[in-house]
């Protein structure tokens, strides 16, 4: 999460919420219990989820 927050730059380019989501989601892939896709469909599901309420 360190190297990601590095490359995003020093502006707010996200909404607290949808990072939150992110963060917590992404372990499951980088431990390996998850595949790229099954995580980016989970952050994409629980993202939209978000959005629309």
């Amino acid at each position: 999460m360190d190297k990601i927050r590095a490359n995003v730059g020093s502006g707010k380019l996200y909404e607290n919420e949808v990072y939150k989501i992110i963060e917590e989601e992404l372990p499951e892939f980088l431990n390996g219990n998850k595949s790229a896709g099954g995580t980016a469909k989970t952050i994409d599901d629980r993202i939209t989820i978000y959005l629309n309420e």
